[in-house]
C-alpha cells in the first residue's frame, strides 16, 4: 500500500490507483463515473466535499502546509479527479511509486500520439 504523506511532514498512508493531475471542471464529472465503473470503487471529485463537510478542515490544514492524515479523505475511494485533489497531486504522487495506469498513459505522450489513438 502507498503512503501518501500530507502537504507538510508525513501521515497515515491511503492507496489511491488513480491520481488526476489535470484542471478541474474540465469533464472531471463523467471521468469519475467511468473511473468508477472501471475500478468498482469510488473516486474523490469535488462532490464528496459537499457530501462530506468534515473534510474541509482537512483540506484547509492542507492548504497550509500542515501535517495531514490523507487516510481521513481518501480512505475507501481508488482514484482522485477534479479539486481540491488535483491542487495536491505533486505531494500525492511523489510520495508513493505512480499507479499502474499513470506509466501506461506516460509511454503514450508522443506527438501526435494522441491523435493516432483518437483515430483508432
Amino acid at each position: 500500500m502507498g503512503a501518501f504523506p500530507g502537504a507538510g511532514a508525513g501521515a497515515a498512508g491511503v492507496s489511491l490507483e488513480v491520481v488526476g493531475v489535470g484542471l478541474g471542471r474540465t469533464g472531471t464529472h463523467s471521468l469519475k463515473l467511468g473511473l468508477e465503473q472501471l475500478l468498482g470503487r469510488p473516486c474523490y471529485h469535488m462532490f464528496e466535499v459537499f457530501e462530506h463537510p468534515e473534510h474541509v478542515p482537512i483540506w484547509h490544514r492542507a492548504a497550509r502546509g500542515e501535517p495531514v492524515d490523507w487516510n481521513e479523505i481518501f480512505g475507501g475511494f481508488v482514484a482522485t479527479v477534479d479539486w481540491p485533489g488535483a491542487a495536491f497531486w505533486r505531494e500525492l504522487t511523489a510520495a508513493a511509486p505512480p499507479p499502474s495506469c499513470w506509466s501506461r498513459l506516460g509511454a503514450t505522450r508522443r506527438p501526435g500520439g494522441r491523435a493516432r489513438s483518437a483515430r483508432s
